[in-house]
């Protein structure tokens, strides 16, 4: 007998993780990081007053904006080192050289078979901060 599936119902993703893919004319680059965070848009609105009628005020969006996106933590694997040196590299260069390069960043979230359930495309990216956990000798 066969089975039937229900294509009415949206399949609920109980669990998943997520990849981020670094894409430039060298190709792209994959590494894991802990969390990402960072992809939030704001529309911001501006009140204006009716021009010749002062009692009446209209909310019009204005330009909005959007948080830098901050990936945390890269995770080593053994298939991630080359890619996580030049990522370090690509960050080095634009922050410590001024040798800007722009990349497009892919943070995609993935269901248990490892396809892709959401992307989210962050064009003409570079790095604007680096940082390196507090060091303690205790």
């Amino acid at each position: 007998m066969e089975k039937k599936t229900d294509t009415t119902r949206p399949e609920f993703i109980t669990a998943f993780h997520f990849a981020v893919t670094f894409i430039s004319a060298d190709g792209p680059v994959s590494v894991p990081f802990q969390s990402v965070t960072g992809i939030s848009s704001t529309l911001k609105t501006e009140t204006v007053a009716e021009g010749g009628e002062n009692r009446f005020m209209h909310t019009i969006p204005s330009p909005g904006t959007h948080e830098n996106l901050k990936l945390t933590r890269a995770l080593t694997t053994a298939d991630s080192v080359k890619a996580q040196k030049e990522i370090i590299q690509w960050a080095e260069n634009a922050l410590y050289n001024f040798r800007i390069t722009r990349k497009t960043v892919l943070v995609s979230i993935l269901n248990s078979e490892h396809l892709p359930v959401r992307n989210w495309v962050f064009e003409d990216a570079y790095p604007v901060k680096m940082s390196i956990n507090s060091l303690d000798a205790k």
